[in-house]
């Protein structure tokens, strides 16, 4: 049984560093190929003026098209699976939402700070929502896991 156990916490730990690793280079590795533009850019205008340039707080009137907030929503997908593997005090949904609006608040500010995105409210709410899809994923295949083992 244990060792069932720590395969489990193996798998855990993989899928947990695979995300960590896809999410740095997607957030923060990426945009640095218009690094250029944007020093250019404080160069130009100041710091603070370039980091008040790069925030939009006006709801769904953003440039974005329709596949940018796909791609906002199914970029934390995973992390709402995986905070309520990690602990379970994240399987109730006031927790894990705070949580959640605590870590893309974080990714959204820091990427503002660094200039190597923008902080957009659109994109702030499709981050939350995917977190939040993946939590009802986790909670309905949690659910039909309990359901079937509560069987045998």
């Amino acid at each position: 049984m244990k060792r069932k156990k720590d395969s489990g916490r193996i798998l855990f730990g993989v899928c947990c560093a695979g995300y960590i690793i896809f999410m740095l280079v997607i957030l923060y590795v990426k945009p640095f190929e218009g690094l250029s533009y944007t020093i250019t850019e404080v160069q130009r205008k100041g710091y603070w003026e370039t980091v008040r340039s790069h925030t939009d707080f006006q709801l769904f009137e953003s440039i974005f098209p329709l596949v940018n907030y796909v791609f906002f929503i199914l970029l934390f997908i995973p992390a709402g699976i995986l905070l309520p593997f990690y602990s379970k005090k994240y399987r109730r949904l006031l927790p894990f939402f705070l949580t959640s609006l605590l870590l893309v608040l974080f990714v959204g500010i820091s990427r503002l700070l660094s200039l190597l995105g923008y902080f957009i409210a659109d994109e702030i709410l499709m981050n939350l929502l995917g977190c939040l899809y993946g939590w009802l994923i986790f909670k309905i295949f949690y659910g039909i896991l309990r359901l079937y083992l509560k069987k045998k």
